[in-house]
């Protein structure tokens, strides 16, 4: 569990470090490829997040949720002391997540899964479409999913350890034989 200082000191360390690498992209980056023009006048900007414009607010909304929510449900399981055994893997894990998603959601909504990699482009490029959805939409799937990683496998609500899962063979042992 961390303090609401460490949070605090946490999410400006990322938008911090999302503008520092977004300003650094945009050193060295010809500005025919920072602000590419449509045929139709209309430029997204740089690396920014904006949903398809054949989606409605709400499928982007969800996309945006359900993709963030896997990757912090990830996270929970990876993180969880029970699973220590299984740390040999730990890179593997986030790097099939993290490309399930970009790979399933980049093309409806860019697939932030992470507000500050959206700020940070806004911010440069100047556009802000929708971009209240890279804020609320993973906020609200982290919670959801911590709090349903943390329902489903972590202790019962009286505190004690749920029970050891039982084998085949005990569960045979104890079924009474007419």
């Amino acid at each position: 569990m961390i303090t609401m200082v460490e949070l605090v000191l946490y999410v400006c360390s990322q938008v911090l470090g999302c503008l520092i690498g977004v300003g650094l992209v945009n050193i060295i980056t010809p500005e025919e490829i920072l602000f590419p023009v449509s045929s139709a006048g209309l430029s997204n900007g740089f690396c920014t997040t904006v949903p398809h414009a054949s989606l409605t607010t709400v499928q982007a909304f969800l996309a945006e949720f359900f993709s963030t929510s896997l990757l912090v449900f990830t996270c929970c399981g990876v993180w969880d002391s029970r699973n220590a055994k299984f740390g040999d893997s730990v890179a593997i894990k986030f790097a099939l997540v993290i490309a399930l998603c970009s790979i399933t959601v980049g093309p409806y909504t860019g697939a932030s899964m992470n507000p500050a990699r959206s700020l940070a482009p806004a911010i440069y490029s100047n556009v802000w479409t929708a971009h209240w959805i890279y804020w609320v939409a993973p906020i609200l799937g982290s919670i959801v999913s911590t709090l349903l990683y943390k329902y489903v496998f972590s202790k019962d609500h009286d505190g004690k350890n749920r029970p050891e899962q039982l084998s085949p063979a005990d569960v045979e042992s104890s079924v009474p034989i007419n």
